[in-house]
């Protein structure tokens, strides 16, 4: 008995005991608590939906090792963890119960199937337990989302998501758990433990490779790369199959749904092209095609290594692979193709946007072109029409920035000043984040004009050119005549610090020639210019596809962190996912571009790929248990064509002893027939002796014995003659009465044959007045048993006998002749034939025309074999006029006989 049986054997007394069941289910109502608990930290869709349920896998496993005195702790756990939750209390009753009806049915089928062994042979496992997985849970996310979609918890969009997912994730907890409870339950870890000690030196390989495996296994599940190769660690499984032990094949196989798991959670590995509730699903399917896989190669494993399962498998799986490569493949092209759509249309819109922004600039600047002066109430009214929050979304504001000789200053700052009713004063550029400013330089750039003055108040009388990034911009932008958006810098007074940019429109004086810098730099009136933050500017084009698409701006084509712009979301990219880079020019300066799929990227990477997957795995392994049932059905077959063999030549043996006892009791038969003859055949020899030995005596009494002598030597002879007739007789009888099947061939002349055949049968045709004929043509040797010959002489002769005492003409007629070297007996009789009904069935067993009790219909089939055994022929002659029967015996007998 195994530990297993042991602890269950000592409980057993326990188990009906009122204190040991509630202390039982309470303290697994605790358990499947605190596991459900920490299982809904991975709730998405709905905080009682959790992707993977553990605890179904416990619950059916408490069931199937103590019964169903367990079903109240089940409730209590699954009612208390769901109670704690936001959902209702009814729902939490109503999940519970749920939960409890899917453990029930669980157990259930996993008893239930487990019965039907001899029928399901290799799939008694899988099927039992991917039952009680797959079926039982259907219970549970029936009720449980149905519950939390009629009192409202869960909305009506998101109904069959939430079930998928409820119903994937009690599977995958319920096949976590359930195969290596039952494993250890049918005592193959105790099996195990013996084989290691038995064999440590080949189990500590097999160990080795398994954790050699575990680790490629691993790696391939961290790497975010790694999609397209997962149908490679499908043949890795076999390394686990070499133990041929459920129990070590199961646990290296469930330790793979677990690091999938782990990296899954934590954001690594190939599922995360998706949603993490999308990644999940995907992941759960995965995992049953890892355990479909484990299941049925840990019942075939005595198989495995056979070279046409072995071949199967691992070109099945190649070729799977290969298919699922190329599927994946054209996923990411697919991918890449639409995300190169839809970058080239968020480059247009970027560019679209910052025209706008232009737009309101150059508008500003005609506003100077068509006035002599543009006072701040005139600029307030210009950008107060332009309505900036409408239709320059993320525009922070539109100024005018003069530059102002230094022994200027206070001039400009007093007559403008009377302009706003707030201080118009210098202020300089900080020196925060890194800003490299000038010393004193012959001018200040001021911004003079600014609106919304509201929001702007603080920028109004700022020295731009008091920080290089700010003045050699402005700068450029007056020598080239064209509008210039500034590097990346921390605009002043943000207190949340975000990075942004100015637009700088240079404006010159009115009909000034503009032709070449110089021209530019001599005419120079004035800059039209506008702040903006990264984050608005790009936030509302990104909108749309604010999960969708990962977008970084860079403003070096290094892409590295330092020359980050703006980014649109804290995740990080994926580099399994399609990843684009571009470069974008605005208002003359580059910029760079990261395009990466976001957590909600609709992209083509969808369930159907992974069920191509598992569809695959599970048909290879299919063809394998065909291929495998036919083998033991091969097996099985000869099997029982071994057992039916023996049985066929047990009863042959029967059966031949039955006929030989037939045979023997047809030839008794025979010479019962003839008794009355061979009585007188050998009564009237001894008459004539009884005669002779009195002649002999009354000589002896004679008075001239001299004269007697010679007549008492005569009878003497003729005494010795008959006795010897008589011995003849006896012998003949003695010959043809004893059981001669396991005589062996020898050869005899023909003569003696059919001489002591006729020995003790000739006298009986006599005394009815049947005339009797022999022709000896031929007197040579025959290799045969000669009893069995002689049997079936005298039965033919028996029938003759029989046929023709009825009739007037009574004659009997034998010959044996050579023909062809072959020894042909004939026995025709005075009969006229037989007729053509009977003749078709002469020769089977039992068939007679005799009277009752006169025959037993075994003659002449006996005959048949005894003939066919010397590889000859007995017939009857359908053409004689007469009754006649042939026997053909080929007198190269010896020779056939010693090829045969």
């Amino acid at each position: 008995m195994n530990w297993y049986g042991q602890l269950l054997s000592s409980l057993k007394h326990l188990k009906n005991k009122l204190w040991f069941v509630f202390v039982g289910n309470f303290i697994f109502g605790i358990t499947y608590y605190f596991v459900a608990n920490e299982s809904l930290k991975l709730a998405t869709l709905n905080t009682s939906v959790s992707p993977v349920w553990p605890p179904t896998g416990l619950a059916i496993a408490m069931l199937f090792i103590f019964g169903r005195k367990f079903l109240p702790g089940i409730f209590l756990g699954a009612w208390l963890v769901n109670f704690l939750t936001p959902a209702s209390h009814i729902i939490a009753v109503l999940i519970g119960v749920g939960n409890m009806l899917e453990a029930l049915a669980g157990y259930y089928l996993l008893i239930r199937i487990r019965r039907y062994k001899t029928q399901l042979a290799h799939l008694t496992m899988p099927v039992s337990i991917g039952a009680s997985s797959v079926l039982a849970t259907l219970v549970s996310a029936t009720i449980g989302v149905g519950s939390l979609f009629l009192f409202g918890n869960l909305n009506s969009d998101l109904v069959l998501n939430a079930w998928l997912t409820w119903w994937i994730g009690d599977t995958v907890g319920a096949l976590l758990v359930v195969p290596l409870v039952v494993s250890i339950h049918d005592g193959d870890f105790q099996e195990l433990v013996r084989a290691m000690k038995e064999s440590p030196q080949k189990f500590s390989g097999i160990i080795a490779g398994s954790v050699f495996a575990i680790g490629v296994i691993s790696f391939l599940l961290s790497d975010l790369h790694s999609l397209k190769y997962l149908m490679l660690i499908l043949p890795m499984l076999l390394v686990f199959a070499l133990s041929k032990n459920r129990f070590f094949i199961y646990l290296f196989g469930t330790a793979i749904p677990v690091i999938a798991l782990y990296y899954t959670i934590n954001g690594l590995g190939p599922f995360n092209l998706s949603s993490f509730n999308q990644n999940l699903l995907n992941l759960e399917i995965f995992i049953v095609g890892i355990f479909v896989t484990v299941f049925i190669l840990a019942d075939i494993s005595s198989y495995v290594f056979q070279k046409r399962i072995l071949t199967v498998l691992i070109g099945g799986w190649l070729f799977w692979a290969t298919i699922f490569y190329n599927l994946q493949m054209s996923h990411q092209q697919t991918d890449a193709k639409n995300m190169a759509v839809v970058t080239k249309d968020m480059e247009l819109r970027i560019s679209e946007r910052l025209n706008e922004y232009i737009d309101v600039l150059t508008g500003g600047r005609s506003l100077f072109l068509a006035s002599d002066s543009v006072d701040p109430t005139e600029w307030n009214e210009y950008v107060s029409s332009r309505n900036l929050e409408e239709h320059t979304p993320g525009l922070n504001g539109i100024g005018v920035i003069f530059r102002v000789p230094k022994a200027k200053l206070n001039e400009h700052y007093k007559f403008y000043g009377r302009f706003f009713e707030t201080d118009f004063v210098y202020k300089a550029v900080s020196a925060n984040h890194g800003a490299h400013l000038l010393p004193s330089e012959a001018d200040s750039l001021v911004v003079t004009y600014i609106e919304p003055l509201e929001k702007n108040k603080s920028v109004l009388g700022l020295d731009v050119g008091s920080e290089k990034i700010r003045r050699e911009t402005a700068m450029e932008a007056m020598r080239t005549g064209q509008v210039q958006i500034s590097p990346a810098i921390y605009l002043m007074y943000d207190k949340q610090d975000r990075m942004g940019y100015l637009l700088f429109l240079p404006v010159y004086k009115k009909g000034a020639k503009t032709a070449t810098v110089e021209d530019r730099v001599a005419n120079f009136s004035h800059w039209i210019y506008a702040p903006f933050f990264a984050d608005n500017f790009l936030n509302t084009i990104f909108r749309r596809f604010n999960e969708q698409l990962v977008f970084e701006l860079y403003s070096k084509p290094d892409f590295t962190v330092s020359s980050i712009v703006y980014s649109n979301s804290h995740e990080k990219i994926n580099p399994a996912g399609v990843l684009l880079t571009s470069q974008i020019n605005l208002a003359g300066r580059s910029f760079y571009v990261h395009w990466a799929q976001g957590t909600a990227y609709e992209g083509s990477h969808d369930l159907l790929s992974t069920w191509i997957g598992l569809i695959g795995a599970i048909t290879v392994l299919l063809i394998a248990l065909f291929i495998i049932n036919i083998h033991t059905t091969g097996e099985k077959a000869h099997l029982l064509a071994a057992q039916l063999h023996n049985e066929f030549l047990k009863s042959q043996l029967i059966v031949k002893e039955q006929e030989a006892k037939i045979a023997e009791s047809a030839k008794m038969a025979s010479l019962g027939e003839m008794a009355s003859s061979i009585a007188h055949e050998i009564n009237n020899p001894l008459t004539i002796i009884y005669g002779k030995a009195r002649q002999i005596q009354s000589y002896m009494e004679s008075k001239n014995p001299q004269a007697m002598h010679e007549r008492a030597q005569q009878d003497a002879l003729k005494i010795i003659t008959t006795v010897d007739r008589i011995s003849r007789i006896i012998k003949g009888l003695r010959k043809i009465s004893r059981d001669a099947s396991s005589d062996s061939m020898a050869t005899v002349s023909a003569k003696d044959l059919v001489e002591e055949t006729l020995s003790f049968c000739q006298q009986r045709f006599q005394q009815f007045y049947i005339e009797f004929r022999v022709y000896m043509n031929y007197t040579g040797d025959v290799y045969c048993r000669q009893t069995e010959l002689s049997q079936v002489i005298l039965n033919l002769l028996n029938n003759s006998f029989d046929a023709v005492s009825n009739l007037e003409e009574k004659w009997v007629e034998l010959s044996v002749d050579n023909v062809d070297n072959t020894m042909v007996i004939t026995i025709t009789d005075s009969g006229r034939g037989i007729s053509k009904d009977v003749q078709n069935k002469i020769f089977q067993p039992f068939f007679t025309t005799k009277e009752v009790g006169k025959g037993t219909g075994l003659g002449l089939s006996i005959s048949k074999g005894i003939v066919e055994a010397h590889f000859g022929r007995f017939y009857l002659e359908e053409r004689s006029v007469n009754t006649k029967f042939v026997i053909e015996i080929p007198l190269n007998m010896a020779k056939i006989s010693n090829a045969a």
